[in-house]
């Protein structure tokens, strides 16, 4: 999932005809479930267990910036000890709307509050929703009803043309991965993907180039920063700028 199938998905569910006929509230949760998707690195299972209480919102920087923190405790990686679980910085990405994780993700709140109750700790980010879009927010959006939107809607958008196969559970996670190292106007260094990435000692097949990677060593410095307009590169976080000279 590149960033242009991303673009491509996102104005579809933002055509009036799209959104009369799905639903307003399906079309806001698959474009923030993308987006954060995109931006987290998340396999779609891990993603659906995102609760209230992993989100810190309304937060500023120190010069007034706003952003927001998301607690990945449930990634694959952090399973046998979630007290090591990665604190993301989700800043504004204005310079690319359609897989901004902080826009989407606050309009979806924003509409679960609005057409529910405030969220309680316990509730699910992507909860279920009934076939009227109505909300069952103690409830986790199901796997295979994720897998089926994302089937229908790269094909409604004919990303799927002259490929082979489909987008599955790692699409969001290889694709945001790959834009960050190869792709972005600043690219990421690989100590700084493998952090992001949460990937643990050993693994290797399957992720960045297969995932870039023979072996990924964690390492203890973080970057949950990566985003933020205001952070230090000293750390040797950035890989490459890409100029207009």
């Amino acid at each position: 999932m590149s960033s242009v199938d991303l673009s491509k998905i996102v104005e579809y569910l933002q055509r009036p005809e799209i959104i009369g006929n799905d639903g307003e509230s399906l079309c806001l949760f698959f474009q923030a479930f993308a987006a954060t998707g995109f931006t987290l690195w998340t396999r779609n299972e891990e993603l659906l267990r995102l609760q209230r209480k992993d989100l810190e919102l309304d937060l500023r920087t120190s010069s007034g910036r706003p952003y927001l923190t998301v607690t990945l405790t449930f990634r694959k990686t952090n399973q046998a000890d979630p007290s090591k679980a990665n604190v993301y910085e989700i800043h504004p990405q204005l310079h690319e709307p359609h897989s901004c994780c902080y826009t989407k993700l606050r309009a979806w709140i924003g509409w679960m509050e609005e057409n529910s109750r405030r969220l309680q700790p316990d509730d699910f980010i992507f909860p279920a929703l009934d076939a009227k879009g109505r909300m069952k927010i103690k409830e986790a959006f199901s796997t295979t009803r994720i897998q089926a939107l994302l089937d229908k809607y790269t094909g409604a958008t004919g990303l799927l043309s002259g490929r082979n196969g489909r987008y599955t559970t790692h699409c969001f996670r290889r694709g945001g991965a790959q834009h960050r190292f190869m792709v972005a106007s600043e690219k990421w260094s690989l100590k700084a993907v493998k952090w992001w990435g949460g990937w643990s000692e050993g693994e290797g097949s399957g992720t960045i180039m297969r995932y870039l990677l023979d072996d990924i060593t964690r390492y203890e410095s973080g970057f949950g920063d990566m985003l933020s307009p205001e952070r230090s590169d000293h750390r040797h976080s950035v890989f490459i700028e890409v100029t207009n000279n």
